[in-house]
């Protein structure tokens, strides 16, 4: 339970921080840590389609990836020092096509994931 609890604050606390750093004003960033911190996610904002929950999904995966043994394992494996000729092949192609799948979304949607460079 401790690990679940330093988990759960540790990760608030990354989220709250990087509202801060992407945003220029202060007072901007502090009114989204209030509306994020509300919990009011139905008032027609943003929808809740499909690239919503597999983003959503996605990130919980990344974010809490080793929080057990089981995954802590995987993790080992993939991210080890020592590689076989077969799992470097699974990792350059896994990479190739999350590389791909990012450029067309970025390059399909008018989104600019740039901190320091704007158009």
């Amino acid at each position: 339970m401790h690990k679940a609890i330093s988990t759960g604050i540790t990760f608030m606390i990354v989220v709250t921080g990087w509202v801060l750093f992407r945003n220029e004003n202060l007072g901007y960033g502090l009114h989204v840590i209030k509306e994020m911190y509300a919990f009011d996610f139905f008032d027609g904002k943003f929808s809740l389609n499909n690239d919503f929950w597999f983003s959503c999904i996605l990130a919980i995966v990344f974010s809490f990836f080793a929080f057990n043994s089981k995954m802590q394992t995987l993790q080992d494996k993939v991210y080890g020092e020592v590689f076989t000729n077969q799992s470097r092949n699974v990792l350059l192609l896994t990479s190739i096509c999350l590389f791909y799948i990012s450029l067309s979304y970025i390059s399909a949607l008018d989104f600019n994931p740039f901190i320091y460079f704007r158009f």
